[in-house]
């Protein structure tokens, strides 16, 4: 017999508004699949809110930086499941536990070299 869990993703709604799929940008339904997909490469992450764009990803004893365009979205998200996240690091998905089990928020981050501000959002 087999048991198929499913997990409830969603990507917040200001985040539908923005036209970008880059990294720290809306977040396409085909890279979510992957990183669930991928999950068990994730770690577990203390994430801080820096600024207005930045956000601080901590394990092991070592921190990391990274930049998304609605920080604010990310703050509601851990406001509701806690500072502790998932980082899937091959598709750069921070995925933020939910309400109820089984139910998450998924963002993409940026690393700063690479941060390319949003213009149409």
């Amino acid at each position: 017999m087999t048991l198929a869990v499913r997990s409830s993703v969603t990507v917040p709604d200001a985040a539908r508004a923005c036209v970008s799929h880059g990294d720290g940008h809306r977040i396409h339904d085909i890279r979510v699949r992957r990183a669930l997909r991928d999950r068990d490469l994730a770690v577990r992450a203390l994430v801080t809110i820096v600024d207005e764009t930045t956000v601080l990803l901590s394990w092991d004893g070592a921190q990391f930086a990274f930049r998304h365009h609605d920080v604010g979205a990310i703050a509601d998200a851990l406001a509701v499941g806690g500072d502790i996240a998932e980082w899937v690091p091959r598709w750069r998905v921070l995925v933020v536990p939910g309400r109820t089990p089984g139910s998450a928020v998924a963002f993409t981050l940026s690393a700063p070299e690479h941060w390319a501000a949003c213009t149409a959002c």
